[in-house]
C-alpha cells in the first residue's frame, strides 16, 4: 500500500461533524459558564470549535428557529397593518364624501 493510499484511507475515516445553530449557541453559552476546555470535554467538541463559537465568529449566522419565526411574523403584520391603514385611509375619504353630498 502506497503511502498515497493511506493517506486517502486516513481521510475516509475522518467525519465531518455538522452541528445546529441551537447547539453552537448553547455550547458558547456552556462555555462561558463553566469554561471552554470543561465544555470541550462535557460536549465531546473540539476545543477549537468552543472557542470560535464563544467568541462569535460563527455566532453572526447562529439564530435560533424561534427568533426566525418571529422576524417573519413582525414582517407578516407589518404587511397587514400597512394594508389595513390603507384600506383606512380609502374608508375615511369616502365616508368624507358621502358627509358632504348628504348636506346638500
Amino acid at each position: 500500500m502506497s503511502t498515497k493510499d493511506q493517506m486517502e484511507k486516513k481521510k475516509s475515516k475522518r467525519k465531518h461533524r455538522v452541528y445546529t445553530p441551537e447547539f453552537k449557541l448553547e455550547a458558547a453559552k456552556l462555555a462561558k459558564e463553566i469554561g471552554s476546555s470543561e465544555a470541550s470535554k462535557k460536549l465531546s467538541v473540539p476545543l477549537s470549535c468552543i472557542d470560535k463559537w464563544k467568541s462569535g465568529h460563527s455566532m453572526k449566522a447562529v439564530q435560533p428557529a424561534a427568533v426566525k419565526e418571529l422576524q417573519a411574523e413582525i414582517k407578516r403584520l407589518q404587511r397587514q397593518l400597512n394594508e389595513e391603514q390603507a384600506i383606512n385611509a380609502i374608508l375615511k375619504k369616502t365616508a368624507a364624501i358621502f358627509s358632504k353630498d348628504h348636506l346638500k
